[in-house]
């Protein structure tokens, strides 16, 4: 089996089991970026948008 069908089967699998693909980050030696942290927001305003835009395209027909 060649390389390029086992990265297709492992994606796969990834896929059905719903992981993330993996991604390498690469961040300079500074303390700072090491310390940093980031905090997620809610998505609670985006999905009103959301369903806002929804509304509206219906009302239109």
């Amino acid at each position: 089996m060649s390389a390029p069908a086992v990265a297709h089967l492992l994606d796969q699998r990834a896929r059905r089991q719903r992981q993330p693909p993996p991604l390498s980050v690469v961040l300079p030696d500074d303390p700072r970026i090491a310390a940093s942290r980031t905090r997620p927001h809610s998505l609670a305003d985006y999905d009103r948008l959301l369903d806002k835009d929804s509304t509206d395209d219906d009302s239109a027909r």
